[in-house]
């Protein structure tokens, strides 16, 4: 789509006078597409010449893009809007705009991070917030990150992700918050994980800290299987085979109540009927 500039100011940046015109080229800017058409802006751009000093410049197309960038400002925010928004990744927004990955990722990076992450207002009427790390990476040394997100409001919104997975390392962040923030705070989830729980106890003494439904459900699951396995070992002295009781249970034991068959409501009291598995019904 060929584009000329509009504003034909021919004066000279340095002596003002008006400039005679001796080159155009074109500028070509990725735009937003068209359905599942890409577009391209061809920016008509002039490049003048002074009569008296000789000095030359060129039109500069402010309105269209910022600096050097390959991607026109219209193509920016559609883009960051597709990765916040609409939850795209940035393959698929290269291949939309038809260009490469990396052009795509460094815009996002740069407009995310001038238009939302140094936003402090994002940080206002956060009163609950959860903490959990996370492997972004299966290689090298760096592999975890700690993501802190808010809870406060539905859906979750993601506030941080900090290198590493230490005490220090959330207790550092929340130090880099000021003091109205963490007066703020009155409930962090976290894990299990005692450097969350000594970070949050020294950082907002006065939140209460609790595990998050996730964790608790997947350490209670946990318990279950072991108290299954070590029944058993006692009763069969082996592991578990087909055939057997409490190994044909063992992700029927697991598994809601609403969301179980009348079959399999069957063979639950079929099993726990038994006394050697009264250990597994306790629990």
């Amino acid at each position: 789509m060929l584009c000329p500039i509009t504003d034909d100011d021919r004066s000279g940046p340095v002596c003002g006078q008006r400039g005679l015109v001796r080159a155009t080229r074109i500028r070509k800017l990725v735009h937003p597409p068209i359905g599942l058409t890409a577009v391209t802006l061809a920016i008509r751009i002039r490049t003048y010449t002074c009569p008296d000093c000789q000095q030359r410049w060129s039109q500069t197309p402010q309105r269209a893009c910022a600096g050097r960038s390959k991607l026109s400002t219209t193509a920016l925010l559609w883009a960051l809007k597709s990765v916040v928004i609409d939850k795209m990744s940035i393959h698929v927004i290269a291949k939309n705009l038809a260009t490469s990955w990396n052009t795509v990722c460094t815009a996002v990076l740069v407009l995310g991070r001038s238009l939302l992450i140094a936003d402090a207002s994002r940080f206002d009427g956060v009163s609950i917030i959860g903490v959990d790390e996370h492997c972004w990476s299966h290689r090298g040394i760096d592999r975890w990150v700690t993501v802190i997100v808010d809870l406060s409001h539905r859906p979750a919104r993601l506030l941080d992700i900090v290198p590493g997975r230490s005490a220090d390392v959330f207790a550092d962040r929340l130090k880099d918050h000021p003091d109205d923030f963490r007066a703020g705070i009155d409930h962090v989830a976290m894990d299990a994980f005692a450097g969350y729980k000594k970070a949050a106890t020294e950082m907002v003494p006065d939140a209460t800290t609790v595990m998050d439904p996730f964790h608790v459900v997947a350490l209670v699951g946990t318990k279950l299987d072991e108290t299954r396995r070590r029944l058993q070992t006692e009763l069969h002295g082996r592991r578990g085979r087909s055939g057997d009781d409490l190994y044909g249970i063992r992700k029927t034991v697991r598994t809601r109540v609403g969301l179980l068959t009348d079959k399999q409501k069957h063979r639950l009291n079929s099993v726990f009927a038994a006394d050697n598995h009264a250990a597994l019904l306790v629990c």
